[in-house]
């Protein structure tokens, strides 16, 4: 289960993820290790060095309210940026989510 941006708007919050999950999943890094993730925003554009850093503050509000997250970049990112141990960044949704605590 999940809520929306609309739903937490209604709900009075300000700056919202484009979902916040609220039963967190887990997805492995691609050092193998697992991330337990409490929301999603998903940007159309490439994650390049400028834009990311454009966006940081924005995710690191995320992360401070809600806990760890995950940014879709539709066009691709620069790899070298998904260093956050509390934001992972990818391209597309994990194929293949993990039981948290197993």
């Amino acid at each position: 289960a999940f809520q929306s941006e609309h739903q937490l708007r209604k709900l009075g919050m300000a700056k919202t993820p484009d979902v916040k999950l609220d039963v967190p999943i887990g997805v492995r890094r691609r050092d193998g290790s697992t991330m337990a993730l409490h929301w999603i925003d998903s940007k159309a554009m490439f994650g390049s060095p400028s834009s990311h850093r454009q966006n940081r503050a924005q995710f690191e509000g995320y992360v401070n309210r809600f806990g760890p997250g995950l940014v879709l970049y539709w066009f691709g990112f620069v790899e070298e940026l998904d260093v956050d141990p509390t934001v992972l960044l990818l391209q597309d949704l994990p194929s293949e989510l993990v039981v948290l605590g197993s």
